[in-house]
């Protein structure tokens, strides 16, 4: 994939998380930063889900690492702990399946038919003995930041082929920011 294809997706990609979040974390304060990706055997946070968009041309993973007791979801106060810890599991999960969605849709847009896949969640140390990134070359990560809480979300993708450079220059800024209003969870 030639360089300045690499950095649209990589612009694709931030444009879409950081509409996904504005509209799905609790709190108007939270910040993004880009980072390093973890290594393979790297535990950034504990916990992790993940999704895959693929088909002929590309193949692309999201992943979202995350703490069970991370504030950026919407919580009820009178929860146990163990309740909470399986609804912050299930809106990562959501989280995870609409930034795959914005982005599939976004690619679809130029053409491209895709699939995805429906998050997975795992612990962060199971991710060691089976890393699901391996076999991608090229990543970019971001670290949100709201208060209390903490998400990384990383971005792998293999392209299979050339075509696919017309279909992601095009992509340019077509992620319009929806601000219609945030997305109940609860």
């Amino acid at each position: 994939m030639a360089q300045t294809t690499s950095g649209t997706f990589t612009s694709l990609c931030r444009r879409a998380l950081e509409s996904t979040v504005g509209h799905m974390v609790r709190t108007n304060a939270w910040s993004i930063s880009e980072t390093k990706p973890p290594r393979i055997g790297e535990v950034p946070l504990p916990q992790c889900v993940y999704a895959l968009v693929s088909g002929d041309q590309i193949k692309i993973l999201v992943k979202l690492h995350f703490s069970g007791r991370s504030r950026l979801m919407p919580q009820r106060a009178d929860m146990t702990s163990g309740r909470a810890d399986h609804q912050n599991e299930m809106a990562f999960r959501e989280v995870c399946n609409v930034l795959a969605g914005r982005l599939k849709a976004e690619l679809s847009e130029k053409g491209l038919v895709l699939g995805q896949s429906l998050p997975v969640a795992v612990d962060a140390l199971d991710e060691i003995l089976n890393p699901v990134q391996e076999g991608y070359p090229d990543q970019a990560a971001w670290r949100i930041d709201a208060g209390d809480g903490q998400m990384l979300a990383t971005f792998h993708w293999q392209v299979n082929g050339e075509e696919i450079d017309r279909a992601l220059e095009n992509a340019g800024s077509s992620v319009p920011p929806d601000n219609s209003g945030a997305i109940e969870l609860f």
